[in-house]
């Protein structure tokens, strides 16, 4: 537990932060809510990003930031916020605190000469991949279930099952487990905190020009404008990769290569840190979608209710209006039968009660009667 403390900030400096940290981020400094804080920017007129800000920022895309308006409210320009100080390790993030890590020398990955002992996974992956047919590019994948996502050709079998094995025991000595995926069934899917990527080891393809034959080159002198003949091969590098797939943080590094001057057994510790930053975004990402689909169903359940109300008053005022019409026609309808009696009177015309004007009238009392919407007998 942390003792509560007083800080001082002023509008700018919050306007500065919540414009520089995402809300969902930013609200844990202050011991606040996401919808705490909004209320808080709100009442002080602090302009906050708008729903999508994070995600269109992380994708490159233009977005606007509104100046600070002057607050005309308050006197002096300092906000008081009461809030739980937290801990240095909870304000930075947790793929920051990964790759500071995962810097240090003590905790580097040295990728052995042989392969001791392995998992069970990364045995089934090799005797799969062995028992493989390579592909028209000479590379092959695993055909069995619960292996690793390995695309290699044979030459680079042995060092990407050595490499996948070291990798696989860092994760594990991290507490970090590599999940089997339900629809593929291969242990290639790693879920930190609701973030969630897929791992593979790909070799990449060089690409060769093909040589023809003499037949193909005079088919294709012949019929240049339908000729479909490939004029490239693509064969195996030998250089492997690292792959960090699954989300749409495209600005976060997903690809490790081998290079001329070092090779991916350097970049173990990097690859890590690399899928906590991925995942970190990934999870953000996921909020920002899932707060957007929650504000979406609540603006749709408002106009729905607001749908509601319109329409029970359209129909109150509808009843009124027919209740109206009514009782001003039985109303009339009354004075038209006193009209009557009295003319009858004054022509000294007796209304029997069997007679047709009798009937007549009595009937037309009754319609009044029944239009009448007042009417308590």
């Amino acid at each position: 537990m942390h003792d509560e403390q007083e800080q001082s900030i002023t509008r700018k400096e919050l306007y500065d932060q919540v414009w520089s940290t995402p809300m969902y981020k930013l609200c844990q400094q202050y011991g606040l809510s996401d919808n705490g804080l909004r209320k808080t920017c709100k009442r002080f007129d602090i302009p906050t990003p708008k729903l999508g800000h994070w995600a269109k920022l992380m994708h490159g895309k233009k977005v606007s930031q509104p100046k600070l308006p002057p607050f005309k409210n308050h006197e002096g320009d300092e906000l008081l916020l009461v809030y739980q100080e937290p801990q240095s390790e909870e304000i930075e993030s947790s793929a920051d605190a990964v790759a500071t890590r995962e810097r240090q020398p003590e905790n580097r990955i040295q990728v052995p000469g042989n392969l001791v002992d392995p998992l069970p996974a990364i045995e089934r992956t090799r005797q799969s991949l062995h028992s493989s047919k390579p592909d028209e590019n000479g590379l092959a994948k695993p055909k069995a279930q619960q292996c690793l996502d390995i695309t290699v050709s044979r030459d680079q079998l042995e060092r990407a099952i050595l490499i996948a094995d070291t990798l696989m025991k860092a994760l594990c000595q991290r507490n970090i487990n590599v999940l089997e995926e339900s629809d593929k069934k291969v242990f290639a899917r790693i879920d930190l905190d609701g973030g969630s990527v897929h791992i593979a080891i790909r070799e990449e393809l060089d690409r060769h020009e093909r040589p023809f034959t003499a037949s193909e080159l005079r088919e294709m002198e012949m019929w240049s404008w339908i000729s479909r003949q490939p004029k490239y091969d693509y064969l195996p590098s030998g250089r492997l990769a690292l792959h960090i797939e699954g989300g749409n943080g495209k600005h976060c590094r997903r690809i490790w290569r081998d290079t001329e001057r070092h090779h991916i057994e350097d970049y173990l510790n990097a690859f890590i840190a690399g899928i906590h930053r991925v995942a970190e975004v990934n999870r953000a990402e996921e909020e920002e979608r899932e707060r957007w689909h929650r504000e979406w169903n609540e603006r749709q359940e408002r106009r729905a209710e607001e749908e509601r109300r319109r329409r029970e008053e359209q129909v109150r005022i509808n009843e009124l209006d027919e209740e109206l019409t009514n009782w001003n026609k039985s109303q009339e309808i009354r004075e038209y039968c006193k009209a009557i009696e009295i003319r009858a009177t004054g022509q000294d015309i007796v209304i029997e009660q069997g007679s047709e004007l009798g009937v007549w009238l009595t009937w037309a009392k009754r319609r009044a009667e029944t239009l009448d919407p007042i009417h308590l007998s």
